[in-house]
This record gives C-alpha cells, sequence and structure tokens, in this order.
C-alpha cells in the first residue's frame, strides 16, 4: 500500500464514527495501528505530514468533536508508542497506559470543570436514551418489561448524569484497548519483541483507595473513584488477558480457535471482569506455572 494511504486511512478508519457509530466503533480500534505503520515507514516524508495535517483540519471543518478526539486518541496513541519503542522504554505497561492518559486526562477535566458543557452533555444524552426507550416501546423489545428499564426511564436525567461522569473511564477503556490490540499487533507485522503487560505491584494501592472513594459522600467524590477503579480494572484485565494468551500458546491452541476465543472475551463484560480479577490475583500468585527450564530439571 502506498504510504499517502496510510494516514487517509487512519482518519476514515476513526471518522466513520460520525457516519455510522455501529461500525465506526470497531474500526476506529485499528486506526492507532494504520498510522503506527505510517509513522515507521521508511518512505516516510514531511509532505506525507503535512497532508495528515490536512485531513485532520478537514476533519475538524466536518466535525470539530471528532477531529479533537481523533488527535486525543489514536494520533496521540501512535505517536506515544512509537516514541517509546524509538527510546527503548522498555516498561510493559506504559505503552499502552500512556497511550491513552491524554485522552482520560481531556475528557475527565472537560466534563468535571466546565458545568456548561456538562450540562449540555447531560441533556444530549437524556434525550438519546428518551429516543431507544420510545424505539423500545414501540417494538415491544424484551427489556421493556425489566424493572431496571422502568428505574432508568423513571430518573432519566439521573441515568444521564452518571453516564456522562463516568465517561472518561469509557473512553480511556476503548482508547487503552485500542492501543494494546495495535501494539500487538504492530509487534507481529514488524517482529518488534513486547514484554508482556504487567503493572507495578504498587498500583493495587491505587485500586484500593479508588474503590475507597466510591463510598465518599460527595457526589463527584464518588464518580471520580468510579472512573478510577474501571481505569485500573482494565489494565489489569490486560494483565489477565497476557495470562490467558500463554496458557493458550502453551498447549498449542489453533490461531482459529484463538480468534474465536478472543471474540468471546472481549463481547462479554462479565468475561472481561474475570480476566480482571486474574490480573489482579496474579500480584501475589504465579500463574505462569515453572519456567521450561525449571521443569525439566530432575527432582532431588
Amino acid at each position: 500500500m502506498h504510504i499517502a494511504l496510510y494516514p487517509l486511512l487512519s482518519v476514515i478508519l476513526f471518522g466513520a464514527n460520525g457516519i455510522a457509530p455501529q461500525i465506526g466503533i470497531i474500526t476506529a480500534v485499528f486506526s492507532p495501528l494504520v498510522l503506527m505503520l505510517y509513522l515507521a515507514h521508511e518512505k516516510r516524508a514531511k509532505q506525507y505530514d503535512i497532508m495528515l495535517l490536512v485531513l485532520v483540519i478537514s476533519l475538524a471543518v466536518a466535525n470539530f468533536t471528532l477531529a479533537a478526539f481523533f488527535v486525543i486518541s489514536p494520533l496521540f496513541t501512535a505517536f506515544f508508542i512509537r516514541y517509546a519503542q524509538r527510546n527503548g522504554i522498555q516498561t510493559s505497561w506504559l505503552h499502552v497506559a500512556g497511550a491513552a492518559a491524554l485522552s482520560f486526562a481531556v475528557t475527565f477535566i472537560i466534563i468535571y470543570t466546565f458545568a456548561g458543557y456538562r450540562e449540555g452533555l447531560i441533556e444530549f444524552t437524556a434525550n438519546s436514551m428518551q429516543t431507544f426507550i420510545n424505539a423500545a416501546k414501540e417494538v415491544n423489545a424484551p427489556m421493556v418489561q425489566s424493572p431496571y428499564f422502568a428505574q432508568v426511564e423513571n430518573n432519566l436525567n439521573q441515568a444521564a448524569l452518571a453516564l456522562v461522569l463516568v465517561f472518561p473511564a469509557f473512553n480511556y477503556m476503548y482508547t487503552v484497548f485500542s492501543a494494546f490490540v495495535s501494539q500487538h499487533i504492530f509487534a507481529k507485522i514488524k517482529n518488534v519483541p513486547t514484554e508482556r503487560f504487567r503493572l507495578p505491584d504498587s498500583f493495587v494501592w491505587f485500586l484500593i483507595l479508588s474503590l475507597f472513594l466510591i463510598f465518599a459522600p460527595v457526589l463527584y467524590g464518588r464518580f471520580i473513584g468510579i472512573n478510577l477503579s474501571l481505569a485500573l480494572l482494565a489494565l489489569y484485565a490486560f494483565q489477565g488477558f497476557e495470562i490467558i494468551l500463554f496458557w493458550m500458546n502453551r498447549f498449542n491452541v489453533m490461531p482459529f480457535l484463538k480468534a474465536i476465543i478472543f471474540i468471546f472475551i472481549f463481547s462479554e463484560p462479565p468475561i472481561i471482569l474475570v480476566l480482571s480479577l486474574i490480573g489482579l490475583f496474579s500480584v501475589w500468585f504465579n500463574f505462569y506455572g515453572k519456567p521450561p527450564e525449571e521443569e525439566q530439571k530432575p527432582s532431588e
């Protein structure tokens, strides 16, 4: 593929969110990967960087919010990971966790600092939820019979507020997932060695602190705790995923079966929570077994 197509493809993959969000939420995951391949391309030159800038400006003219998220999410992710790789930063967790830090910080500051913007988001979310509720009632969807459905409908503004306040965590989880996938696929394509994702053991204390914040008497304090907890649990899920991947490779699971397992894992939230717990408990327990050289040693 010609190098000029990489920036264009990356913008298209992410920009699909503005046309068909159901498709865009999937294609945007691979936008950082395409940018990383572009940044690593041997024919990359100044004119192509200018072309990328023009594409971002064009996207901003069409949809400023989408362009802003493109800059703080896939663009920053690609540059951050490539910077870490080029400078030999070998910390296994920093490439991925740090790549989504800007996205989290920007959305968190905007939502928790600018009241006018937050109120606008709450109103937009409430209207979107009301539209969805009306559509569900028209087709008599099974969820309409759920008591939770009625509770959400009766407390629409509170539900919208909760969704808006927890958006930084959801945005971080999506961005960090995209970074994790992009880094692993890039490493496979370019044959770049990578370490298993593992957070420092001290991060357990940050998770414990965030869980305590959930019980804070202040509303925003509780949601700050929820945001931090969800973000950290997402990172521990990658740690748990590395353990599952290790054992699949250990037992030579076929690639096709691996793909099915991956799709099942990342499409079922309860399974992701189990992965988070596996990753968390790996801080205290060794889930990788003995190294092969130790297993081959005769017992004394």
